[in-house]
């Protein structure tokens, strides 16, 4: 994660946390990338989609769109599917072990 101002990243996840703001919104809040809000809620045993049902639609577009521009990302720099899916594996499996 990109170098970050604690009191900033706490804001920002309590108040997505209490559902007062979307992840969008909250890794703004935290000066962070919407990846990196979502590597340190799954660390922290935060659900990234919560709330009500139009909430959680907003948060899945939200995700829908951070995975096409990182396969867009992938795809400029020659990786393939496999070799990003592989990529993204590894990084839940860290998230995990953290």
């Amino acid at each position: 994660m990109q170098a970050v101002n604690a009191r900033q990243l706490k804001i920002g996840v309590s108040l997505f946390q209490r559902g007062e703001v979307s992840l969008g919104r909250a890794a703004r809040i935290a000066g962070v990338s919407t990846a990196d809000m979502i590597s340190h809620l799954s660390r922290l045993g935060v659900a990234v989609v919560q709330g009500d049902r139009e909430a959680a639609g907003t948060d899945m577009e939200t995700l829908d769109e951070f995975c096409k521009r990182i396969g867009a990302r992938a795809a400029e720099r020659g990786l393939t599917e496999e070799t990003l899916a592989q990529i993204l594996d590894d990084e839940n499996g860290e998230a995990n072990r953290r």
